[in-house]
């Protein structure tokens, strides 16, 4: 899992901290956890394919999978009325893009 965020949403923060000249370290992220399962499931159902094209192999021997944390956008909210689209609005966008 991790904290995946759309593209413009990087892009909009880059821009503002440009525009308000802020200095310091931001996150910029969803401020979500997503599993690679559940993304496969989302792109699944917005597409409406056979959900049968989902192939998940279990890990083999002591493997330890773990995520990523979730990133605290506080600051960049604070400062900028940060507020990012959710993960799966953002693959929404791209999906009408690519055949809309």
């Amino acid at each position: 899992s991790a904290d995946f965020v759309y593209v413009e949403d990087i892009i909009n923060a880059t821009l503002k901290t440009i525009d308000t000249k802020s200095t310091g370290i931001f996150n910029i992220g969803s401020g979500a956890s997503i599993t690679l399962f559940e993304i496969a499931n989302m792109i699944v159902d917005l597409l409406k394919v056979n959900r049968n094209l989902i192939n998940i192999e279990p890990a083999s021997g002591d493997e330890i999978i773990q995520g990523y944390p979730v990133l605290d956008c506080t600051k960049a909210h604070k400062q900028w009325s940060y507020s990012p689209i959710s993960f799966e609005q953002g693959l929404r966008k791209i999906i009408q893009k690519d055949i809309g």
